[in-house]
């Protein structure tokens, strides 16, 4: 990836990374509507099963987040920006999620833990940056007893 070279590229790299914290407090705090609108019509998004539009994909996370405590954190961006309208970066990740009872996504414990990496392409469209593409690549995956529990003596909570 190459530097920034001018003041355009710097301030197609601040919107980027707006978007991105949009992405993460979108998710986090339920806001689906406002969550849609920071994918292009046409994103393509790798991993988990297929989706054939935007709302197909947004539909799939916000059931599979339905009633989930989560906390999403995006870290260290890495922007090139390609061309007026188009951008690529490399984001490294981290989510703690709590799940229900129940939860399909749930694994062996209600709290799951990870970190990795987003790749993504971005699309300038009538002059706001939306994500284009996107693939999360995760390092580390981990479930647990939610945070104090662990340890507790029954009734202590």
């Amino acid at each position: 990836m190459t530097a920034p070279r001018t003041l355009d590229d710097l301030l197609a790299i601040e919107a980027i990374k707006q978007l991105k914290a949009r992405y993460f407090l979108f998710m986090d705090t339920k806001r689906w509507d406002e969550w849609r609108e920071l994918f292009t019509d046409d994103v393509r998004v790798e991993g988990g099963p297929p989706h054939d539009s935007r709302d197909a994909f947004v539909d799939f996370v916000r059931r599979g987040l339905e009633n989930v405590q989560s906390a999403h954190q995006g870290h260290t961006p890495i922007i090139e920006v390609t061309s007026e309208s188009t951008a690529r970066g490399t984001w490294a990740m981290s989510d703690d999620l709590l799940f229900p009872a129940g939860h399909p996504w749930a694994g062996t414990q209600p709290r799951r833990c990870g970190y990795g990496h987003y790749e993504e392409e971005y699309r300038r469209v009538d002059g706001d940056w939306k994500i284009a593409s996107m693939r999360l690549t995760r390092l580390a995956e981990w479930d647990e007893a939610p945070p104090g529990t662990r340890g507790a003596p029954k009734g202590s909570r």
